[in-house]
């Protein structure tokens, strides 16, 4: 893990959106199909990917959702998958939140950033939808 870290510890919290955002967007949908995946789960990912804003206009929030994501989510079918770099997108992904909150994914602040990103919608619609219903 060093190595990882050692290779991680100059990138800048965009610059390791920037890694994640290029390779979701070149090889998603691909990885995607290529797993089975119910229609459900994929239309939500597919969703979250045309949601995402590009690097230059992502903010922090839009950034530590899609981290997030990455580790819990709709993008954790993407965990284990490797860039050009040969670094895992769940090994960016957990420096970028380690390294700005002190628990990382669990950490309160987190939480209460990804709810100003307008991806939070899309990446908590079916779970909104669920609690709307049952209002």
């Amino acid at each position: 893990m060093e190595s990882i870290n050692g290779a991680l510890k100059d990138l800048s919290e965009t610059k390791i959106y920037e890694r994640i955002y290029g390779w979701i967007q070149s090889n998603a949908k691909k990885a995607l199909q290529d797993r089975q995946t119910s229609q459900e789960s994929y239309e939500n990912v597919t969703r979250l990917i045309e949601a995402m804003p590009k690097p230059d206009a992502a903010s922090s929030a839009d950034r530590d959702i899609i981290f997030s994501e990455v580790l819990s989510g709709h993008f954790e079918y993407f965990y284990m998958e490797t860039d050009e770099n040969s670094v895992k997108l769940s090994e960016y992904a957990r420096h970028a939140l380690t390294k700005k909150y002190e628990m990382g994914l669990h950490d309160a602040r987190l939480s209460a950033n990804v709810k100003k990103s307008p991806l939070y919608l899309h990446s908590f619609k079916k779970f909104v939808e669920d609690q709307n219903a049952e209002s």
